[in-house]
């Protein structure tokens, strides 16, 4: 996927700034594609713009009887600045449903998001074959189009709002600290998901790593949530806004848990 910029979009583009920004890499498999992206720039976080291209890994010569034929899924990027993107951990954000359903084949792109309170609803279109399947009809069913395109839908999937990826620890245990950050507001909020048997606290630090008296690990009050919006407490206390504008750490410990997001408010 490449990127360029104009002031003027009727004037011939100034290819030669093209720049690429994404590109399959030695951690793909030989003969795999990157494309239809469905870039979104989200409008619930700063800064934060999203691609979901569908990633395609070609059948080989002896795997199929037609060309250009292949499997393909949706995985999830994000960037900041819409130039440096991230694909994580590279695992489908949308899988491909069971042989012979209705999405079976693959994934073919993933569109407009809508919230609806704590969920995102987002169209995705699907078919059940793979990516050159249909070329094995016969040339009466080809140009049929209720056996072609006709099996190319279009389909619903839900999620929790801010549920794009995790961090997670399993039931041994992790952490996580962030880089330094600067925050304004007076309380922190969790997007987390705590199993019943787990657990999550929240550590603060300077940015050196020295903790903050009274918002240490031992004085967080323990989670056990699944909220998009869970207010950390400290001995009962909520209020941070004596450490806003201050460079600050979060360390944060969980069991059993995924975290997805956290904000100041």
């Amino acid at each position: 996927m490449g990127r360029l910029e104009t002031d003027d979009i009727i004037k011939p583009w100034p290819v030669e700034a093209l720049r690429t920004i994404v590109a399959a890499d030695q951690d793909d498999p030989e003969d795999s594609d990157i494309y239809t992206h469905g870039p979104y720039q989200y409008p619930f976080a700063d800064d934060a713009y999203f691609l979901f291209p569908m990633v395609y890994q070609h059948f080989r010569k002896e795997e199929t009887t037609v060309g250009n034929d292949g499997v393909n899924d949706v995985q999830f990027m994000a960037s900041r600045d819409g130039i440096h993107w991230m694909r994580y951990d590279r695992q489908p954000y949308l899988r491909k449903g069971l042989a012979g359903g209705p999405f079976g084949g693959g994934v073919n792109s993933m569109g407009y998001t809508i919230r609806e309170g704590n969920y995102l609803h987002q169209y995705f279109s699907a078919r059940p074959y793979t990516h050159g399947g249909f070329r094995r009809l016969s040339d009466a069913d080809r140009t049929d189009r209720s056996k072609t395109w006709g099996h190319v839908k279009l389909y619903i999937a839900t999620q929790r709002l801010d549920g794009y990826i995790s961090a997670d620890a399993s039931f041994e245990g992790g952490w996580l600290v962030t880089p330094p950050i600067t925050f304004q507001g007076r309380r922190l909020e969790l997007n987390a998901d705590v199993s019943a048997l787990g657990v999550m606290r929240v550590g603060i630090e300077y940015a050196n790593g020295s903790p903050v008296e009274g918002f240490g690990l031992e004085d967080c009050d323990r989670m056990f949530m699944n909220d998009v919006a869970h207010v950390v407490s400290w001995k009962r206390n909520t209020d941070l806004s004596a450490l806003a504008g201050r460079p600050i750490r979060l360390r944060i410990e969980m069991t059993s848990a995924r975290l997805f997001a956290f904000q100041f408010r």
